[in-house]
């Protein structure tokens, strides 16, 4: 049988992936605009992409993840393109950011698509992902380096 909750310290991860009611999809477009993350527009798009809702321990939104499915340069399969959310208060918890993003690869890996993606992208729109030390701790999770996008953002990728 497939997890669909699990835990982290007071964190709640609930996997929601192509299976979201319309209540939750409320929620999750009301804190993205909340927190002013998303508009409305791009938010409604976005919705039907979310993987894991993380809560607090008292039941409210903390955060999200979403994929994309995308071609990647240089790479013969498609990859999932992921973004996380999380509340400005929350982010400071690297801890918590890794295991959202293991629990999506973990989810993912074995999820049945077709044609069935090579693995996961990761654009780093974060300043403080660029360090050396966050570098190399992307690194030691397998995650390679494969450039800059046109923002000059950083990209990681994984596969499966």
């Amino acid at each position: 049988m497939l997890r669909t909750r699990f835990f982290y310290r007071d964190y709640i991860l609930e996997n929601v992936y192509q299976s979201m009611s319309e209540q939750i999809r409320e929620e999750v477009i009301r804190f993205w605009l909340t927190h002013r993350a998303l508009s409305k527009e791009i938010a409604e798009q976005r919705v039907h992409q979310v993987v894991f809702i993380i809560r607090s321990k008292r039941g409210d939104i903390i955060g999200v993840n979403t994929v994309h499915i995308r071609k990647l340069v240089d790479f013969e399969k498609p990859f999932y393109f992921y973004r996380m959310f999380i509340r400005p208060e929350d982010r400071r918890n690297l801890g918590l950011i890794s295991f959202i993003a293991e629990q999506t690869y973990l989810f993912l890996k074995d999820y049945e698509y077709n044609p069935r993606p090579e693995g996961i992208v990761m654009i780093m729109e974060n300043p403080k992902f660029y360090r050396k030390g966050i570098r190399r701790w992307l690194q030691r999770k397998g995650l390679r380096y494969y450039g800059k996008n046109l923002r000059g953002q950083d990209v990681w990728y994984i596969r499966f």
